[in-house]
């Protein structure tokens, strides 16, 4: 099952037509601008495969007969297992097929690389102790902030800590 149309779309669909415009072309615009950002919501994941196995046998998946698929757009992953699932093995042809359900980006690959550095920050400082993860986003701030000189309060005193956990061996 591909991306469904609710109730609710429909009504922001008509919230945008239902505004006054000047033109016709400027309610078209409208219009699409708000149907585009209700299918990026929707559009989560998608599948896509790769012909493995055919009348010939095994497929080299360099090869030009290896060909390739993309099926469409789903709102769940689960939906796009199911279709995934169906395209592995064909009873119509006898064909295989490598698959994978994927998270679609709606976005230009710079923002997607950016996206995925902040995650890689975010999962390091996840990674790290509470003390280890105050004193990385203090270095944080001050490399933003080159010119502070005072932390602001919503930054962990870290200073303190530091002292309390510092082990002192006799």
């Amino acid at each position: 099952m591909a991306i469904t149309i609710g109730k609710r779309d429909v009504a922001r669909l008509a919230a945008v037509l239902e505004q006054d415009f000047g033109t016709v072309e400027e309610a078209a615009k409208a219009a699409m601008v708000e149907a585009w950002a209700i299918y990026e919501e929707k559009a989560q994941w998608t599948v896509v495969g790769q012909l493995r196995y055919g009348e010939g046998g095994y497929i080299d998946h360099a090869d030009a007969a290896a060909s390739k698929v993309a099926l469409g757009r789903y709102s769940t992953e689960k939906q796009a297992l199911s279709v995934a699932e169906s395209l592995v093995i064909s009873t119509r042809t006898h064909e295989e097929f490598l698959a994978w359900v994927l998270p679609v980006w709606h976005g230009s690959p710079a923002a997607y690389f950016a996206e995925r550095a902040e995650e890689r920050k975010r999962q390091a400082l996840r990674d790290k102790t509470g003390l280890e993860a105050r004193l990385q986003r203090r270095r944080d701030f001050f490399k933003a902030n080159p010119g502070a000189l005072v932390l602001p309060p919503e930054i962990d005193n870290v200073w303190k800590e530091l002292d309390n956990a510092t082990i002192h061996h006799a």
